[in-house]
């Protein structure tokens, strides 16, 4: 992995990475975009903010088990992998789903993505006694992921999750919960204030500068060599 200079900052806010074919070649100088949100979003994983907040450091920073396609701004979103490269239902227990889940995927520290992860990044919103439970986070996405009722490590690929009744909207609602760096976590010394200004996700940008106060900004650099890196401007 890689990292490649393409700044990103927002006058009163975070940028990210514009999600369509509109910017189609790589920029000689900082992209600057504003937003209409009056603070940046939470940078931990799971942005505040609604849809803005999600397009400006959720889409950027980080990936979920299953993505949307954003990339042709002529066609509606749809569902694409991310980092689970395959999801399927149980033919007869219809509330047991299982994901395959990418090889080779790393977090922006240089940790290794795999089921691990994912069953921390679970934790962090569904176990209030865990170390890494977050509830800024959890208040994001519990709301969110209306049908989860469980979940466990198959293997090192591989995770199955269960929803409390037979759900074909499950694989959406899973768009909308990101992957955090347990690695960077322990880094910072467990303490997700210190993470925000240090995150760690797995998508096309890493964000590099965080500024809050009267003049917030942020300024993120596109990651290459990752398997995202189609999310982002030329890449």
């Amino acid at each position: 992995m890689t990292f490649t200079r393409v700044t990103a900052a927002a006058c009163c806010a975070m940028l990210a990475t514009v999600l369509t074919p509109t910017v189609l070649h790589a920029q000689s100088k900082p992209l600057r975009i504003g937003m209409t949100l009056s603070e940046i979003p939470l940078t931990t994983g799971q942005p505040d903010g609604g849809g803005e907040g999600y397009r400006y450091m959720g889409y950027t920073v980080y990936d979920a088990l299953v993505n949307w396609k954003l990339d042709d701004a002529r066609i509606a979103p749809t569902l694409a992998p991310g980092l689970a490269t395959e999801w399927s239902v149980d033919e007869k227990e219809k509330t047991r789903w299982t994901f395959r889940l990418r090889h080779g995927v790393k977090f922006h520290d240089g940790s290794d993505f795999n089921a691990d992860s994912v069953i921390w990044n679970m934790e962090k919103i569904y176990n209030k006694t865990a170390p890494q439970f977050d509830p800024k986070q959890a208040a994001q996405v519990r709301s969110r992921l209306l049908s989860l009722k469980g979940y466990r490590k198959i293997d090192d690929y591989t995770v199955e999750i269960t929803t409390l009744a037979p759900d074909s909207t499950f694989p959406y609602q899973l768009a909308q919960m990101f992957y955090s760096s347990p690695a960077q976590f322990e880094k910072v010394g467990r303490d997700w204030s210190k993470f925000a200004q240090q995150p760690s996700g797995t998508g096309p940008f890493r964000l590099e500068r965080l500024c809050r106060g009267s003049a917030q900004s942020s300024g993120v650099i596109r990651v290459t060599g990752t398997h995202s890196t189609s999310r982002s401007p030329n890449g």
